[in-house]
C-alpha cells in the first residue's frame, strides 16, 4: 500500500513459504524426517531483518513529517533504492533455497505429487 515493497516481493515469498510449508506438513503426516539447509536459516535472517528496515523507515518518515524536516540519509537511502535492492536480495534467497529445498527433499516432493495425481486422476480398476 505504501510502496515501499513490490506485491511481486510479497507473493515470491509468500508463495515460496507456503509451498514449504505444505512439503513440510506432508512429510510430518508420512512420519518422515525433513532435510533443511543453513542457508534457509539466512533466508530467514534476511527477511526478518527486512521487515524491521522498512518499519524503521515508516517510522523515520512519520517522524520527519511530523517535525517538519527531512533527513539526508533517509532521502540518500530512497535515491538509490536501498529498499528494492535489499528485496532483490530476499528474493533471490528466497528462491534459492525454495528451490534446494525441494532437491534436498525430492522424495518427498515427488511422493507427495504423486499423491496429489492419484487424488485428482483415480487410479482405474479392474473388474
Amino acid at each position: 500500500m505504501l510502496d515501499y515493497v513490490k506485491l511481486w516481493v510479497v507473493v515470491t515469498i509468500i508463495l515460496r513459504d507456503v509451498l514449504i510449508t505444505v512439503l513440510r506438513s506432508y512429510a510430518m503426516f508420512r512420519s518422515k524426517p525433513v532435510s533443511t539447509i543453513y542457508l534457509a536459516r539466512v533466508k530467514t535472517f534476511f527477511q526478518m531483518g527486512s521487515v524491521y528496515v522498512v518499519f524503521a523507515f515508516l517510522l523515520i518518515e512519520e517522524f520527519a513529517k511530523e517535525k517538519g524536516t527531512t533527513f539526508a540519509f533517509i532521502e540518500y537511502l530512497k535515491n538509490v533504492q536501498f529498499i528494492d535492492k535489499l528485496m532483490v536480495i530476499v528474493v533471490l534467497l528466497t528462491v534459492y533455497t525454495g528451490i534446494k529445498y525441494f532437491f534436498h527433499n525430492k522424495a518427498h516432493l515427488t511422493s507427495f505429487l504423486k499423491a496429489c495425481y492419484h487424488l485428482i486422476v483415480p487410479s482405474k480398476s479392474k473388474s
